[in-house]
């Protein structure tokens, strides 16, 4: 399972779209979260510069311990790393090892090196503690100015080729900001798009002027859906409206 929460431009209609050609891809060392390396070959597009990121804990020698068993960490991680490049055939990059705290050090990697696109797992089982879905994954994607691609570890294996991609809409625009990286992907890989819009269920609904606001939760969506999907179309990307109700998340899934 992956999620997409600037940059080598592409000139549509006089339109500006985005695609992706950085990508920085964090790795705690357990292994587990190896799997979204998987993950950025299948988005990156020919000749994209992947970076791999491993941080190491920031601490003080205790008094008496040699500063080089500090560096012999930072040895091994950068050979871990370099292990895994290997796996990336066709794709430039390099390998960084920094130390503090994990997510801040992915951040600040992210701005020094004009990163596109942020490519991390959810979790990892083992590795250091920190390495959670709810603490590091979680805050990059709260601070994160750019797109984020979340996996997570243990899922079933995808299509080498990306041909369906569902994309949650609510009418607002910043959902549907989410286009402007969507839509290159699925123009370059030949994917068609699903467009989700999930209504909540309503059993005793008020009036409409009750609601704040120029589109209520009671107007239709399909209208507005339709016009992005025929945008999308002009374009060349293959595009469904699906409408739904219920729990948003749920319905997602």
């Amino acid at each position: 399972m992956a999620r997409f929460l600037r940059p080598f431009l592409l000139e549509r209609e006089g339109q500006a779209m985005t695609l992706h050609r950085r990508f920085l891809i964090p790795l705690d060392g357990s292994g587990n979260d190896e799997a979204v390396l998987f993950e950025a070959r299948r988005m990156a597009p020919p000749g994209a510069e992947l970076y791999l990121l491993h941080v190491v804990p920031s601490v003080t020698p205790p008094v008496g311990m040699e500063p080089t068993r500090l560096f012999a960490l930072h040895e091994k991680a950068l050979e871990y790393l370099e292990a895994l490049r290997p796996t990336l055939p066709g794709f430039g990059g390099g390998e960084i090892v920094r130390a503090g705290d994990p997510a801040e050090e992915i951040l600040k990697v992210a701005l020094e090196l004009n990163i596109d696109l942020i490519a991390m797992c959810t979790h990892a089982r083992r590795g250091l503690p920190r390495w959670i879905f709810g603490s590091v994954a979680e805050v990059v994607v709260r601070k994160s100015w750019l797109p984020v691609l979340l996996t997570k570890p243990g899922s079933p294996s995808p299509r080498q080729q990306v041909r369906l991609i569902l994309v949650a809409l609510d009418g607002s625009e910043q959902a549907q900001a989410i286009l402007e990286s969507v839509q290159p992907l699925a123009q370059r890989t030949g994917a068609e798009l699903l467009l989700l819009n999930v209504r909540p269920r309503i059993s005793d609904p008020a009036p409409q002027w009750a609601y704040p606001g120029s589109l209520s939760i009671l107007e239709d969506p399909r209208h507005r859906l339709e016009e992005i999907a025929d945008n999308l179309e002009k374009s060349g990307v293959a595009t469904q409206v699906v409408l739904s109700e219920g729990d948003a998340a749920r319905e997602i899934l």
